[in-house]
């Protein structure tokens, strides 16, 4: 792998998990705002799920074989 495509498929993933990240994120402020949660440790696994969920949904679509074909 040469420093380009390196560099490539780090901007790729970045723009994945920033894209993944926001909607996730934006998702939960939503449903806290319009549906309000009544249990803190739902609000709570919530937002840690979303934190969390754009480094794995990011990872996983990057390591899909078919992302390199």
């Amino acid at each position: 792998m040469t420093s380009s495509s390196l560099f490539e498929s780090l901007g790729v993933w970045t723009l994945t998990y920033l894209t993944h990240s926001t909607l996730l994120l934006g998702s939960v402020w939503l449903m806290s705002r319009a549906i309000t949660l009544r249990s803190p440790a739902l609000r709570e696994r919530l937002w840690k799920l979303a934190a969390v969920g754009g480094v794995v949904t990011a990872t996983l679509r990057f390591r899909r074989p078919s992302y390199h074909s």
